[in-house]
């Protein structure tokens, strides 16, 4: 998980101190979904997914979900090709050769979530009852 502020600095930095024809990868913290429900169920103090979906089941409802786009319209927000690739399966990436060579240094990801609360309650994507269930501090 990575903030898009530190994915800049780390364009920035490969433009002022990459090596031409150098590859750098701009990750962040490696964490998997259960582990960034349970950082946002404690920064927001909302409750996160109450059940973990085997990746069977996650094919099967992106299955259903693609159906009723084709019969109703409108875009899946799952498909069965996104569980069947992404559901279950965690890839683990290295910043470390930017972090030595452009000093690419991002920030953890309990830090990269609570930005990205207020970022969407700065731009009024949060329903209002979910907006007045937040914490205090993620709202100030």
């Amino acid at each position: 998980m990575v903030d898009v502020d530190d994915v800049v600095a780390g364009h920035i930095g490969a433009m002022d101190k990459g090596r031409v024809g150098e590859r750098y990868i701009l990750g962040g913290e490696n964490v998997t979904f259960e582990q960034m429900f349970r950082l946002l169920s404690e920064l927001t103090g909302l409750v996160g997914p109450g059940m973990k979906a085997s990746p069977g089941l996650a094919r099967a409802l992106g299955w259903a979900l693609e159906l009723g786009a084709r019969l109703f319209g409108g875009e899946p927000p799952l498909t069965y090709k996104m569980a069947r690739d992404y559901v279950g399966r965690y890839v683990w990436v290295s910043s470390d050769k930017a972090g030595k060579e452009l000093g690419y240094a991002p920030r953890p990801a309990r830090q990269t979530l609570l930005r990205s609360v207020k970022w969407y309650l700065y731009n009024g994507y949060l329903e209002e009852r979910e907006e007045g269930r937040l914490l205090l501090d993620v709202r100030g």
